[in-house]
């Protein structure tokens, strides 16, 4: 469309002459010549951090002064914290504003006001409703949005991906209740509770049927033995997660800080359990050995991470490191799968469920039993777990 021209002073008698370009007249006006013959007046303005333009009119219908007038109006909005954009939806009939034009505007002023401090998460927000909802409700009227339009939404979803599901479930619900506030539509149809609810099983239940493709107990031998012996940070690391039976983002994350070798027991705090609870780890003599290895690997590294990131040692290994790696030596198993096949390897070896289920740091269901049994059977737990590991690598 060639460059802003300033130089050039547009005037109600060269404003139907001036050759294809963009020319500025200050406070956010703009005349954009993109033919001789079409010719429009574009405010630009920026809001919540992003850069908008605002259509005023074609310039063959709107005049200069109208256009001036106009354009100091929309600034004042800006001042004020309003997108004239939104602001236009808004003015329009309810039932004219399609959910994709609500929804950009909607994520953007949602995004400000919560003030997301990860690129990442507004990044997210907008490529999963472009993906799920923009190709059913994208050109539907906001108001017009059905239950039965989303149920359509999230059924494919729901059971096959429900992290997945959950995330748009929440994101369209929080869009939906902007445009209640905004008097748009009075009621919510990605509502959960008294809602959706009646419709959808609960994820909670979703996630204790989904099953992760388990490697039996021979292929999983195996398998350990060539990650040893490939001997990376990342077969290394997805070594350590099967000996320790932990999940990935407890292993990823593992810091030299976490472990004491001397009592062979590796903590893992808090903040990086799914469950919210500290958990101990007793430590096989193949565990340990890995540790060693490590210790070796990062000498002189300034960092605290038993596995890091070989572009970037301040940070550990891709969440999607784990994955790739078993995908890349066995094909479609899951490092949850691992866990399954531990699990497996218990029952068949009739060790205690309690200890079984200590070793994959889960909560137990009966909350009575659970006041009671407030010891986490650490030293219980040491012979299962060198068991198990001198059954994948009796010779490390």
């Amino acid at each position: 469309m060639g460059v802003v021209k300033q130089k050039v002073e547009v005037t109600a008698k060269n404003v139907q002459t001036l050759p294809v370009g963009r020319y500025s007249l200050g406070g956010g006006l703009m005349l954009l010549v993109s033919s001789e013959r079409a010719r429009s007046w574009i405010f630009r303005y920026q809001i919540h951090g992003r850069r908008r333009d605002f259509s005023i009119g074609s310039a063959n219908l709107v005049p200069i002064s109208a256009a001036k007038a106009k354009s100091k109006e929309l600034a004042l909005l800006v001042l004020e914290g309003k997108d004239p954009s939104l602001e236009k939806l808004q003015k329009k009939a309810a039932g004219s504003v399609l959910f994709r034009d609500f929804a950009k505007a909607a994520i953007d002023e949602i995004e400000s006001v919560k003030r997301w401090k990860n690129v990442k998460h507004g990044a997210q927000w907008r490529s999963t409703i472009e993906t799920y909802a923009f190709p059913v409700i994208g050109d539907i009227p906001v108001k017009k949005v059905t239950r039965e339009d989303i149920l359509f939404i999230l059924k494919p979803i729901w059971t096959k991906k429900p992290e997945t599901a959950n995330r748009v479930r929440g994101r369209l619900e929080e869009i939906f209740s902007l445009a209640i506030a905004k008097r748009l539509i009075t009621e919510n149809p990605a509502q959960w509770k008294d809602g959706l609810s009646f419709f959808l099983p609960p994820l909670a239940k979703v996630k204790e049927e989904a099953h992760h493709a388990a490697m039996p107990l021979p292929d999983t031998i195996r398998f350990a033995q060539v990650m040893i012996e490939k001997k990376t940070t990342a077969t290394l690391a997805v070594a350590f997660g099967i000996l320790t039976a932990a999940r990935a983002g407890e292993f990823l994350g593992a810091r030299w800080s976490e472990v004491d070798l001397e009592s062979a027991t590796w903590t893992i705090p808090a903040s990086r359990m799914k469950n919210g609870q500290e958990h101990r780890v007793p430590l096989s003599r193949q565990a340990r050995r890995i540790l060693q290895w490590q210790m070796l690997s990062t000498e002189g590294m300034e960092t605290d991470l038993v596995f890091p990131s070989a572009r970037d040692a301040s940070k550990p290994l891709s969440i999607d490191t784990p994955r790739v790696t078993i995908q890349r030596h066995a094909g479609s198993f899951t490092m949850h799968g691992f866990r399954s096949t531990f699990r497996d390897w218990c029952e068949e070896n009739f060790v205690h469920p309690s200890l079984a289920e200590r070793s994959l740091s889960h909560n137990k269901k009966d909350k009575v039993v659970a006041a009671y049994q407030r010891s986490d059977l650490l030293e219980q737990r040491r012979p299962v777990m060198q068991q198990w590991a001198d059954v994948l690598l009796p010779d490390l």
